[in-house]
């Protein structure tokens, strides 16, 4: 174990996955899993439930007619989907209070897994999907630092605003270590991918360093998510107020990417207008 690790391990607490999530990941890894033992799990949790068939029915998977049975819901889904319903379900029930800091915390999650998951289509990565939790679950390790000292998380908070720094400056400043690091170890605990627990690491600065010297085994997804979150902040999506003046187009994630201004400025409206119409399936509560 890393000193990195042990330093976080003994300041907060990792979280387990909880119980109907663990169930339902097991049996996505099972090949000979069917839709009806899935929807005998999930039926199990009636909130869960409910999510999965009001997520079948927003505009973004523009389904045509009502989805109204769960079963439906499962097949239209698909089995990733239905595990990115039920991890964002489980990652929204590990907060300890809801408060407006948490809620903006999470509007900004939901608005990121959104544009990582646009961005990921308009680049044709094979994994949308995956582009798609990994945006969800990208600052995990902000809601486990605020869960385990909300006081200690607000002079974070503070402190980027007011002396305008990254939130990972300020964590350091403060806690030691920073949310991407705390993020990773959750999705190594939960036992998500390994592609999954990089992209978590690595969607600031540090995906510059690790693309160089092992371009193979990281691939693009922390650069789909650094791109991502930088769209929402510039849309203020989970800020108190926009950032116009972000320079997205010119970016090192889009010019990694190769996608053009003319590229951004579109997917920057997407992601906002998909935000707008899909704030509500997903809201906090």
């Amino acid at each position: 174990m890393s000193t990195v690790e042990e330093i976080i391990l003994s300041g907060c607490e990792i979280p387990p996955m909880p119980n109907v999530a663990q169930q339902v990941l097991s049996l996505l890894s099972n090949p000979d899993t069917t839709a009806e033992k899935l929807q005998d799990i999930i039926s199990a949790d009636q909130a869960l439930a409910a999510r999965i068939l009001k997520i079948a029915n927003s505009p973004f998977y523009g389904i045509p007619r009502a989805i109204r049975t769960l079963s439906t819901a499962i097949m239209i889904l698909g089995y990733k989907m239905i595990r990115n319903s039920v991890i964002a379900t489980a990652t929204k029930s590990l907060n300890k209070r809801i408060g407006l800091m948490e809620v903006m915390m999470w509007e900004h999650s939901v608005g990121v897994s959104i544009a990582s998951y646009l961005i990921a289509k308009e680049i044709r990565f094979p994994d949308p999907e995956e582009a798609f939790l990994a945006g969800l679950l990208h600052d995990i390790g902000k809601q486990i630092l605020n869960n385990y000292d909300s006081e200690k998380y607000m002079r974070v908070i503070e402190k980027a605003y007011n002396e305008n720094v990254t939130f990972y400056f300020a964590e350091k400043s403060i806690f030691g270590f920073s949310h991407p690091e705390v993020g990773a170890l959750v999705i190594r605990k939960w036992r998500l991918s390994e592609e999954l627990e990089n992209a978590i690491r690595y969607h600031h600065d540090g995906f510059h360093t690790i693309l160089k010297e092992n371009p193979v085994n990281i691939g693009k997804l922390p650069v789909i998510v650094n791109l991502a979150d930088l769209i929402c902040l510039k849309l203020g999506i989970g800020r108190k107020t926009p950032l116009p003046e972000l320079d997205t187009a010119n970016s090192d994630a889009a010019s990694l990417l190769r996608l053009t201004e003319d590229s951004i400025h579109n997917l920057t409206d997407r992601v906002l207008r998909n935000f707008e119409e899909e704030k509500e399936t997903f809201k906090m509560g």
